[in-house]
């Protein structure tokens, strides 16, 4: 079996000129994989900061104490501004007290969130049961 190369009269490789040709279809199909690749992973990253950005305006919702959630719109969309998956996001967050709900929508991707909103009673009883574990160990009951 030939390797496909031989030597030239000043001592070079010389390749096939079929090797050459396998080889450009060969990187062709090799470059596009990576490109899609790299589109692939900008659309995952986008997409988790949609949803991050749709999680942190539903909390800020929860803890404001204004009824009109536009300013939180507006400012989760903007963080969506340099994206390159996600083009004119839509961010709408309405309800309040015990159920908030987010709706991410944009072209390509579409995303509804909804949370119970802050219970400030819930995190106090579950700080007094962790001190009290606490001082059961430490006091070795």
């Amino acid at each position: 079996m030939r390797s496909g190369r031989k030597r030239g009269a000043f001592g070079k490789t010389e390749f096939r000129a079929g090797l050459t040709v396998e080889a450009a279809y060969v990187m062709a199909i090799v470059l596009m994989s990576v490109g899609a690749l790299i589109r692939f992973g900008f659309r995952i990253h986008d997409e988790a900061t949609a949803d991050f950005v749709l999680n942190e305006g539903i909390e800020l919702s929860g803890h404001s104490r204004d009824p009109d959630n536009s300013e939180i719109s507006e400012r989760g969309e903007g963080r969506m501004e340099y994206s390159m998956y996600i083009r004119d996001p839509d961010i709408r967050i309405s309800g309040e007290g015990k159920k908030i709900t987010g709706v991410f929508s944009s072209e390509k991707y579409t995303k509804i969130m909804t949370d119970k909103g802050f219970e400030p009673e819930k995190l106090m009883r579950m700080i007094t049961l962790i001190e009290k574990a606490g001082d059961k160990i430490a006091n070795g009951i």
